[in-house]
């Protein structure tokens, strides 16, 4: 009997080891294979960082590919300023005569990923190339209109009936003939996604395509696409529109074989240098390196509680609005089982059998069968009133908060008095850590509790402390985004102003009110060089 037992408590053991690096195991993997990319990028482009490479090659010369890596960069949390790329994209929309609807609607999502939605070319494009190229331009605007831009022609529901009625016998849409395409059906599907909650038939259609998807997957985990041939592209398709349905590629079991995923897949084309190649055994490829890209970030989204790809960050309340879902309804996102269903139903699965060979050993006795009951029930309450988040989930996922609306306010965070007097990577070259930001808040909300909201929302390193009694009002703000007090002399560290005046309270004191404008302010000297900021 102790030797049963023995055996019931290592398994749980081990079972708890799971649980406890299942969330952030997962979550450092997409991130890892993220910034893979952006390395490999930075080291081809020949710059000297990542900043430099989104404001050179990105910016500056516009390169191939650029608005698909700025709308990725953008829903990966990073702090790149973008303003300056919406800036020059404009201006060669100007410059240039754009040929092709699909490829005018690509340009308009770009400008509204970077806060562009009211640009004039953004809404002559959803009024004038929405369904003018076929399946794809219908594809592209019905990502547009559910971000809120509006269209004089269609509304999104006029867009998913259409699309809808293009879905192929198979199961599956492409842009020419009867058969599906790997590719377009995915793409589809990623459109739709904001949908499938509220509409009965959007969700009937796009069970069709997921149940041809999981059939015609290969046992390699990976996707064939236009003309039978293999490639990354096709499979990096698949996982973004998972992912846009809330469910992780490598949990979800229709969708591995002989136990590889889509993921697993994808790694099949990863080149040492940490870029992706089209077919395997071939050289790396701009197309499926930025796919892979945007895989990756939808993977990384999608672990650590976040939205899809095509949902920018900001734009919930318009999807909301455009999808039919309510506030309610919004966190209600299928997903693939987590940890804590995995590891409730692998303690059902451990206790049962300890139970049972308690019988056949006719030791049976109901104290025995009651401390397996009592052990497994303890767990699983540990397991499922327990919050186990990684790093990544902790700066990225936004805290779920209850209270009355009190209206917004906007928050800078700047540290333009030490520029030029290191050459630290994470003092920004224009000195603006975060600009202007609008954030929601709630009655009684502090300047700390907006200042910890960004910090997690933007992924921006934050080092709060409290003073002798530990009071929350106490809190102040020893570093940001590793900028600490003291790094530039005695008198150096971090204040904030309120509507342009230093305040005389805490952070965790100052109550906000609708409308004020928070900024974080690096002084050299206690202040006094920060002002008029």
């Amino acid at each position: 009997m102790k030797k049963l037992f023995s055996l019931f408590l290592l398994a749980v053991i081990a079972l708890c080891a799971f649980t406890a690096n299942a969330s952030e195991h997962t979550a450092g993997d997409a991130q890892a294979l993220a910034d893979g990319i952006v390395a490999y990028n930075v080291q081809s482009s020949g710059c000297a960082s990542a900043e430099k490479w989104v404001r050179h090659s990105l910016t500056e010369t516009l390169s191939p590919a650029s608005e698909w890596y700025i709308m990725a960069l953008g829903q990966y949390g990073t702090s790149f300023d973008r303003e300056a790329y919406a800036d020059r994209l404009v201006t060669f929309l100007q410059e240039n005569t754009i040929v092709g609807d699909t490829t005018k609607l690509k340009y308009a999502l770009a400008l509204v990923s970077c806060g562009r939605a009211d640009a004039a070319y953004v809404t002559d494009t959803a009024n004038s190339s929405i369904g003018a190229q076929g399946l794809m331009s219908y594809i592209y605007g019905l990502h547009l209109l559910t971000l809120g831009v509006s269209s004089d022609s269609f509304t999104p529901t006029d867009i998913v009936d259409v699309i809808l009625s293009q879905q192929k016998k198979d199961g599956g849409w492409a842009v020419m003939g009867d058969r599906y395409d790997t590719d377009v059906t995915a793409m589809t599907v990623q459109a739709l996604a904001p949908y499938y909650y509220s509409y009965e038939n959007v969700r009937t259609c796009v069970d069709r395509a997921l149940e041809l998807l999981s059939r015609v997957q290969l046992d390699n985990g990976g996707f064939k696409g236009f003309g039978g041939i293999e490639s990354l592209e096709s499979t990096a398709q698949v996982v973004i529109a998972l992912c846009a349905l809330g469910t992780d590629p490598e949990t979800r079991p229709d969708f591995v074989k002989n136990g590889a995923s889509c993921v697993d897949a994808m790694l099949m084309y990863r080149l040492a240098d940490g870029s992706f190649c089209h077919v395997q055994d071939s050289p790396s490829n701009l197309t499926a390196t930025v796919q892979a890209f945007e895989a990756f970030v939808s993977l990384w989204r999608t672990r650590s509680h976040l939205g899809p790809f095509y949902v920018f960050d900001g734009h919930a309340a318009e999807v909301r609005k455009a999808s039919g879902v309510s506030e309610a309804d919004a966190v209600s996102v299928r997903k693939g089982m987590d940890y804590k269903t995995v590891s409730t139903l692998a303690l059902i699965l451990l206790a049962l059998p300890a139970c049972a060979l308690m019988c056949l050993k006719k030791k049976h006795r109901f104290k025995n069968c009651l401390f397996v009951v009592l052990v497994a029930s303890a767990l699983a309450c540990v397991i499922w009133f327990t919050d186990i988040r990684s790093t990544e989930a902790y700066y990225s996922q936004e805290a779920e908060r209850t209270g009355e609306e009190a209206g917004t306010v906007t928050l800078t965070i700047r540290c333009d008095t030490v520029l030029g007097l290191s050459d630290a990577e994470y003092i920004p070259a224009d000195g603006v850590i975060l600009p202007v930001t609008e954030f929601a808040i709630l009655r009684g909300d502090t300047v700390y509790d907006v200042l910890t909201q960004a910090a997690r929302t933007y992924r921006i390193q934050l080092d709060s402390k409290s003073g002798a009694l530990g009071g929350y009002g106490l809190k102040y703000i020893a570093g940001i985004n590793h900028l600490y007090e003291y790094d530039f002399g005695e008198l150096s560290g971090w204040v904030y102003h309120v509507n342009g005046i230093s305040a005389s309270v805490g952070c965790g004191d100052y109550v906000l009110r609708d409308g004020d404008e928070i900024a974080w302010l690096y002084t050299r000297d206690l202040g006094e060089d920060v002002k008029d900021r």
